[in-house]
């Protein structure tokens, strides 16, 4: 569950914080998950947290940040192009916003910036900035990190094949078309 804060520290929720901030989005992944978001103001830095599981800080974690024009990093996971900054002591990254940071969620408009947790299966936060005419009103992220995730489903067992050769080898193509259509909108969906 995402715990949501107002920049007074009051307890919010997801559908209050979308009223205000607009379309962002949380893609998700299985190792760091988004567990708090924290509206911010009088600031215009980006603060993410990284947590272990425990809830401690975690020093060293490298975050992704990105924007449109970030150079392109294919070991940065998540959307593949960012800077990264490591996390201090506290376990928090700071990235400065400036003006291109600023959006209009009224006139549909979403933040340029998208966060995560580099290199790994974390969630990602996109739609990311400072809402336009404010005194740089955005929220915070914070990540934990969830050990054990579930292993994906064993395949299922391979039956023999049938009498009919060739009917077999047609559902063998099938299965391999499927498999091929489903890796190209899994690439097409990365390279956007």
């Amino acid at each position: 569950m995402i715990k949501v804060y107002d920049s007074s520290g009051n307890w919010r929720d997801l559908p209050w914080l979308h009223s205000v901030y607009g379309d962002f989005e949380i893609e998700e992944g299985a190792e760091f998950k988004v567990t708090a978001l924290r509206e911010r103001y009088d600031d215009s830095t980006m603060v993410v947290t990284v947590k272990d599981a425990d809830g401690k800080p975690m020093q060293g974690v490298r975050v992704a940040w990105y924007w449109p024009e970030a150079p392109v990093d294919f070991m940065a996971g998540g959307l593949g192009r960012c800077e990264f900054v490591e996390t201090k002591e506290d376990g928090t990254a700071g990235f400065p916003m400036g003006g291109g940071a600023y959006y209009r969620p009224w006139d549909g408009q979403v933040g340029p910036h998208a966060v995560w947790v580099y290199g790994a299966d974390s969630d990602i936060v996109k739609g990311l900035g400072m809402l336009w005419g404010t005194n740089h009103f955005h929220f915070n992220v914070e990540f934990t990190f969830k050990p054990g995730t579930p292993e994906p489903p064993a395949p299922p067992p391979v039956e023999p094949p049938p009498v009919d050769g060739v009917a077999y080898i047609r559902e063998l193509l099938a299965q391999a078309v499927a498999l091929i259509k489903e890796a190209d909108a899994r690439l097409a969906k990365w390279q956007s």
